[in-house]
């Protein structure tokens, strides 16, 4: 997985082919001029850098870099840049299609051609857009070869093509800046159960629109939850939990367990049953969301200000020395999901109906008031004043001392919490 630059993707050694198999450019006019006025956006806020996806590749026998995600993105960049006046040798090809290949040398060259293929009004789209979104033509240019970046992930040798295509394409999105996240985060950890649990364990902790339970099977959360007597997610060190969930998740003897490629193979054993999906009245919206949620976590587990800016969540994160090798993955996973059930059960949430409330989960999405009428009203409306100052999801600073201190002392009562808001 590499963080390249425009400038290092596109105008630079490497070459990159849009194979067959992949359906023709079809951005529309609406996109293309948000790809525009995104990028002097961020421009205009003078930010060091803009993360605009994913590009999932492969490398040929022929050293070219076959598209298998991310080639519409490629594609209006590459046009973009030719409307800014970058008119060299692009790195961008396309594999049997002639038509395309000779549309991009004529407007390269400027040449007469099919006015009508889709490269050509795709780029008197972005001509136009250029010229009533962009103040400055020459900083925008510079700005885009050197902060915008895309992430490369280079698919294994061994992948098998035409599978991993379907998938990608049956999903009909980018990865996520927290899947590249997790993806880097499991290449720490060797033993195969250990990278099932933290699979689990994000998946779980990524569930916004209800409860941390709703993310997990409730056989796997007793595991993680339950002891004999006492709580070990709130109550032991990492080291032990990780030692019980991974010696618990299957059983010790149980053979059952295999690799994630070859869940990806069968039928998926461990997704949440339809019955226990999150649903109509059964969805409850949090105060932030699961990018926002991640910095704030990891500024507590690393102790330190992070940049607030969702955008930039991977090279926040992933540049963390605390956050690489094996005990520090463990120690941050299990951080992240004991965090996540506080905040859940401390923190109100909001029902479809528009009614805010503080409540722990139960059973079959059946909830509870975590706290007494009394207290649990008074929490509540300290919290409402908080969100009513702090409305949008990065706004989340408010929670970062009461969350801090939840951590210490998880056993807190709603007066405890009150004196901390």
């Amino acid at each position: 997985m590499a963080d390249l630059s425009i400038r290092n993707i596109l105008l630079s050694a490497d070459g990159y082919i849009i194979p067959i198999y992949q359906r023709a450019f079809a951005w529309s006019k609406a996109e293309l001029r948000t790809l525009v006025k995104d990028i002097e956006d961020q421009r205009n806020r003078k930010e060091d850098g803009y993360y605009l996806g994913t590009l999932i590749v492969f490398k040929r026998k022929d050293g070219l870099f076959e598209v298998i995600d991310g080639q519409q993105r490629l594609t209006a960049l590459s046009l973009l840049l030719i409307a800014l006046g970058m008119r060299d040798s692009h790195a961008l090809f396309y594999e049997a299609r002639k038509e395309s290949e000779e549309a991009i040398r004529a407007i390269i060259e400027r040449k007469e051609a099919d006015s009508s293929h889709p490269f050509f009004i795709a780029y008197g789209i972005l001509l136009q857009a250029i010229a009533d979104l962009v103040s400055d033509r020459e900083e925008y240019l510079s700005y885009l070869l050197e902060k915008v970046h895309l992430m490369r992930v280079e698919v294994p040798k061994d992948t098998n093509l035409n599978r991993y295509f379907e998938i990608m394409n049956s999903r009909g999105e980018q990865l996520e800046a927290n899947e590249i996240i997790l993806t880097e985060l499991m290449q720490n950890l060797t033993d195969e159960r250990e990278k099932e649990a933290l699979v689990l364990i994000w998946n779980a902790i990524g569930t916004f629109d209800g409860y941390l339970q709703m993310g997990i099977m409730k056989r796997i959360w007793n595991r993680m939850y339950y002891g004999d007597g006492h709580y070990p997610l709130l109550d032991t060190d990492y080291k032990s939990w990780w030692k019980m969930i991974v010696s618990h998740l299957y059983g010790e003897n149980d053979n059952r367990f295999k690799t994630l490629d070859e869940i990806l193979e069968e039928e998926d054993t461990l997704s949440i049953p339809a019955s226990e999906k999150v649903t109509g009245e059964a969805i409850n919206t949090s105060v932030t969301d699961f990018p926002h949620f991640l910095l704030l976590a990891s500024s507590l587990f690393l102790e330190k200000n992070l940049d607030t800016d969702d955008k930039r969540l991977i090279t926040t994160l992933l540049s963390e020395e605390k956050l690489q090798g094996e005990d520090n993955v463990k120690a941050y996973a299990f951080f992240l999901l004991k965090l996540r059930f506080l905040f859940d059960h401390y923190i109100a949430k909001r029902n479809e109906n528009g009614a805010w409330h503080i409540s722990k989960y139960l059973d079959e999405h059946e909830l509870a008031p975590t706290f007494e009428p009394g207290i649990g009203k008074a929490l509540l409306e300290k919290e409402m004043d908080m969100i009513e100052k702090h409305p949008d999801a990065f706004d989340y600073t408010w929670l970062r001392e009461p969350m801090k201190s939840l951590v210490e002392n998880p056993h807190m009562d709603a007066e405890e919490f009150i004196k901390l808001l």
